[in-house]
């Protein structure tokens, strides 16, 4: 599928090829994920049709289209993505896209996949609920796990996978405090939150000050497509820089909650 992007700011597009890098090594090498992301930024449909069709076609399709699609997917897209969480293949990227999403429904899925057999899925699960749900990540509610040993290697690399650091909640602990918030009501069905504040171009601008620095890339892209390419912040910017190009958006605030399909031209 061929996309038009003569009207792609020349700036705006070396920042997106930055955050589409950290978002997985081979991204911004990969023309068709470059290209989904940046048709998504100028509100091509065509991208979003592309970005759906490699989800549909693909048993594991990387973690760029299943973020954009949990996002600013809709109702059927959504389900889309629980259904990959089916496949061995695809669940880890799954898991981590739907933390980004932010919906009742795949918190309810983390919750079960908290105790899945493949450790990698049930950190990155632990992650999703906390980012869905602002769950407290205390002592207490994490599992007591052993060290991993240390590989001695001379060419052993200097920083572990961040992933494989990444805490893992106790089970029993999420579900009594989940099923108190249920109790409470305080989640709404398909209502998107981000750390258990329902979302809005408020709460997702906050969420740069609050949240994992991992997680940055993903707060930008999506300031980047619904502000049709306006505000581009990198997630690479020291904190002051990042913070001044923050203080300046503005204008986009009805758009915030709507699918990313509502936001495309025709």
């Amino acid at each position: 599928m061929e996309l038009d992007f003569r009207g792609l700011r020349q700036d705006s597009a070396l920042v997106l090829e930055v955050l589409l890098g950290l978002i997985h090594p081979d991204a911004a090498r990969e023309e068709l994920v470059r290209d989904v992301a940046s048709g998504a930024v100028l509100g091509l449909r065509a991208a979003w049709t592309c970005c759906r069709q490699v989800v549909e076609d693909s048993g594991a399709p990387g973690r760029l289209p299943l973020l954009l699609l949990a996002l600013g997917g809709n109702t059927r897209e959504q389900a889309l993505l629980m259904e990959l969480l089916g496949e061995p293949r695809a669940r880890a990227d799954a898991v981590w896209a739907l933390g980004h999403g932010g919906r009742p429904e795949a918190a309810d899925a983390c919750l079960r996949l908290l105790e899945d057999g493949d450790a990698h899925v049930a950190r990155l699960a632990t992650e999703a609920f906390v980012a869905i749900t602002g769950f407290p990540l205390e002592d207490a509610h994490l599992l007591a796990e052993e060290e991993p040993p240390e590989d001695e290697s001379p060419d052993a690399p200097l920083l572990l996978d961040v992933e494989k650091t990444l805490p893992r909640a106790a089970p029993e602990a999420v579900r009594d405090w989940w099923a108190r918030q249920r109790e409470q009501r305080r989640f709404a069905p398909g209502t998107r939150y981000l750390a258990g504040v329902p979302f809005s171009a408020t709460a997702l601008l906050q969420s740069f000050a609050t949240v994992p620095a991992r997680r940055w890339f993903a707060l930008a892209l999506e300031l980047a497509i619904r502000s049709r390419g306006r505000h581009i912040v990198s997630a690479r910017d020291f904190s002051f820089r990042r913070h001044r190009q923050l203080a300046t958006v503005h204008g986009f605030a009805p758009r915030g909650a709507l699918p990313f399909s509502s936001l495309l031209d025709s």
